[in-house]
């Protein structure tokens, strides 16, 4: 429960203002700034993954519960809006090494996630997705990370 709660947490509650590494891919932050530009990801290597059951019961505690959880901070390039930063973790665990204060929350399963109605759409999204694909921008690099939701 907590590998699903840490990932979700980290990723979901970004949008408002678990353990282990999922799959990674890299991309200059340049391209960002583009139309959303394929972001290849490797081939998958010992993963962390997400139980279905813990998802679901995390998703049913509703949005914000999530929101609660995480603090973030708009995050912008050129003066465009880019994504959410992690500033930290209400809890004040680290949560998920994948995921730490500092890294920017660009997408959520290839959504942005700048409004709150695009927050609310991905997380209903989740109830039926296959994996968790989080686009994170750390340290001018853009990042995949890759959660498969696995029964």
């Amino acid at each position: 429960m907590k590998k699903a709660l840490s990932i979700v947490i980290a990723g979901l509650s970004l949008a408002g203002c678990g353990a282990g590494s999922g799959s990674v891919s890299v991309q200059r932050e340049s391209s960002l700034l583009e139309a959303q530009a394929d972001v290849p990801e490797p081939p998958p290597a010992e993963e962390a993954v997400v139980h279905r059951p813990d998802l679901d019961a995390i998703l049913d505690e509703g949005p914000a519960a999530l929101l609660a959880r995480v603090e973030t901070a708009p995050h912008r390039t050129e003066g465009r809006f880019v994504g959410f930063a992690i500033v930290s973790y209400r809890d004040g665990q680290p949560s998920i090494p994948d995921i730490r204060p500092g890294d920017v929350v660009v997408s959520v399963n290839d959504r942005g996630i700048e409004r709150p109605e695009r927050y609310l759409e991905v997380f209903e999204a989740l109830r039926g997705a296959d994996e968790i694909r989080f686009e994170i921008l750390r340290d001018g690099m853009r990042h995949m990370l890759v959660y498969p939701i696995v029964p």
